[in-house]
C-alpha cells in the first residue's frame, strides 16, 4: 500500500514536470516567434479610432502600481476594448492622481496595434471631476521607439524563459531515461 502511494505521487510529480516543460517550450516558441515577426507586425499595424457619443462613453482607467501596470480604454458598462502598457505613459496618463479612478471620459482617441502591443497616437479626454480637458499626441517615431523598446525587453524575457526551458528539458530527460528507477526509488 505504502509503495503504491509513493509510486502514484512520483507519477504525478513526473507528469507535472513534463507539463511545465511543455508550457515553457511553448512560451519560448511563441515569444521567439513574436520577436522574429516584429518587423512584419510593425508594417501591418492596425489603426483604431474611437469617439464618445450619446450611446457609447469611453473612459480611461489606469493602474500604475506593479505588478499590474496597465491602463485601459473602457466602454462604459461593457468592459475594456484596449489594454496598453502603463510603463510608456507614466509621466502623462498613468499618474498617481488618476490611479484606479475612472473620471477621464475620452472624447476621441487613436491607437495603433502591432500584434499584441498597442500604443496611443493621440487622445483627447475630459476629467469629469475637475471639468479640465486633456490631450496628448505621440509621433510615429515615438510609437516606433516604444515598440522597439518593448521588443527589446521581450528578448530578456525570452532569455530567461529559455534558460528555464533548458533546465526543465534536462530534468525531463533524466526522469525519462531512468523512469522505472524513478518510480521505484
Amino acid at each position: 500500500m505504502h509503495q503504491s502511494i509513493k509510486t502514484v505521487v512520483r507519477l504525478v510529480s513526473a507528469t507535472c514536470i513534463f507539463l511545465i516543460t511543455a508550457a515553457l517550450i511553448l512560451t519560448f516558441y511563441s515569444k521567439a516567434k513574436e520577436i522574429w515577426n516584429a518587423e512584419d507586425e510593425y508594417t501591418h499595424k492596425q489603426i483604431s479610432q474611437i469617439q464618445s457619443d450619446a450611446t457609447h462613453t469611453y473612459r480611461l482607467l489606469s493602474n500604475n502600481k506593479k505588478p499590474n501596470q496597465a491602463f485601459y480604454i473602457v466602454l462604459q458598462d461593457r468592459g475594456y476594448i484596449a489594454k496598453l502598457n502603463c510603463e510608456h505613459y507614466l509621466a502623462t496618463l498613468c499618474t498617481d492622481r488618476y490611479n484606479e479612478i475612472g473620471t477621464r471620459v475620452i472624447q476621441d482617441a487613436t491607437f495603433q496595434t502591432f500584434g499584441t502591443h498597442s500604443y496611443l497616437e493621440k487622445i483627447r479626454y475630459m476629467d469629469t471631476q475637475t471639468n479640465m480637458p486633456g490631450s496628448y499626441t505621440w509621433s510615429e517615431q515615438d510609437i516606433k521607439s516604444l515598440y522597439a523598446q518593448d521588443i527589446s525587453n521581450l528578448k530578456y524575457v525570452l532569455f530567461g524563459v529559455g534558460i528555464f526551458a533548458l533546465i526543465a528539458l534536462y530534468c525531463s530527460y533524466r526522469i525519462l531515461r531512468n523512469f522505472k528507477q524513478f518510480l521505484k526509488k
